[in-house]
C-alpha cells in the first residue's frame, strides 16, 4: 500500500494534508531564499561573503529536492498535486518583500536571521524529534539552516561594526518582526499551529519556544528585543512566567 494511503487509513485525511503543507510550503520557501541569494552574490564585495551567499543558495537548492522527494515518497506525483491547496498565502507576502528589497540589512535580518534563524529552525527542529518517519531529511537540513543563521550573524556583526546606521536600521526591522511574529503565530498560521499541537507534530509550547528562539538570534547580534505591552504574544510571555 503506498504510505499516503496508509496514513489517511491508519491516520486520517487531515494528517495527510499536514505533511503536504508543510512540504509544499518548505519547498517553494527555498525557492525563494535561492533567488534572493542570487540577487545579492554580485553585490557583495568580501569573497567569503559572496561564498557564503553561493553555498546557502546551493544547500536551498538540495532542500527544495528533499521536500520535494518528501512528496513523491507518500507516493504521490509532485507534477499532479494540486499545490494551490496547500500554500500558505503568509508565505508569498514575506519573501516577495525580500526580493524586492535593495536594502542588505533588512534581508540580513529578514531572511537570515528572522525567517530562517527562527521560523524555519524551530519548525524543522520539532517536527524533526516528534514526526522523524514523515521527515527524514528535517535534520540534515535544520544543520544546514544553522550554518544559514551563522552567515547572517557573521556579516551582520561586520555591518554594524562598520557603521551603527547599519546597527539602528537593523533593530528597526527587529522591531517590525516582533510584530510580525506575534501575527504569524497567533492569527496567520494560528490554525495550523494548534492543529500541529493537537496531532503531536508540534509541542504544546511551540509558539513560546519560537518566541524565545527570536530572542535569542537578535541577541546574538545585539539586538533589543522590545516585546509588545499587550496582545495575545505579552499575554503568553506573562503565562510562561507564571508557570
Amino acid at each position: 500500500m503506498e504510505l499516503w494511503k496508509k496514513i489517511v487509513d491508519d491516520e486520517g485525511q487531515e494528517i495527510l494534508d499536514l505533511i503536504l503543507t508543510l512540504l509544499v510550503n518548505f519547498y517553494y520557501a527555498e525557492l525563494d531564499i535561492i533567488d534572493v541569494c542570487g540577487r545579492w552574490i554580485p553585490r557583495r564585495s568580501v569573497l567569503d561573503e559572496k561564498l557564503m551567499l553561493v553555498e546557502h543558495a546551493w544547500d536551498e537548492m538540495r532542500h527544495a529536492q528533499h521536500f520535494k522527494n518528501g512528496v513523491e515518497a507518500l507516493g504521490l506525483k509532485w507534477d499532479e498535486l494540486d499545490k494551490n491547496k496547500y500554500y500558505l498565502p503568509d508565505q508569498s507576502t514575506r519573501f516577495s518583500k525580500l526580493l524586492n528589497s535593495d536594502d542588505e540589512i533588512e534581508v540580513l535580518v529578514g531572511l537570515n536571521l528572522y525567517s530562517e534563524g527562527v521560523l524555519a529552525m524551530e519548525e524543522l527542529a520539532q517536527l524533526h524529534h516528534n514526526k522523524p518517519e514523515y521527515f527524514p531529511k528535517f535534520g540534515e537540513i535544520l544543520t544546514e539552516e544553522g550554518r544559514h543563521l551563522k552567515f547572517g550573524i557573521t556579516v551582520a556583526r561586520r555591518r554594524f561594526k562598520e557603521s551603527e546606521e547599519a546597527r539602528a536600521k537593523a533593530q528597526e526591522y527587529c522591531d517590525q518582526f516582533v510584530h510580525h511574529l506575534q501575527q504569524y503565530l497567533w492569527e496567520d498560521i494560528n490554525d495550523a499551529i494548534n492543529l500541529g499541537i493537537h496531532l503531536k507534530y508540534l509541542d504544546p509550547d511551540y509558539r513560546m519556544k519560537a518566541v524565545k528562539r527570536f530572542e535569542n538570534v537578535m541577541s546574538a547580534v545585539n539586538l533589543s528585543v522590545n516585546w509588545p505591552a499587550s496582545g495575545p504574544l505579552s499575554e503568553a510571555r506573562l503565562a510562561a512566567a507564571h508557570n
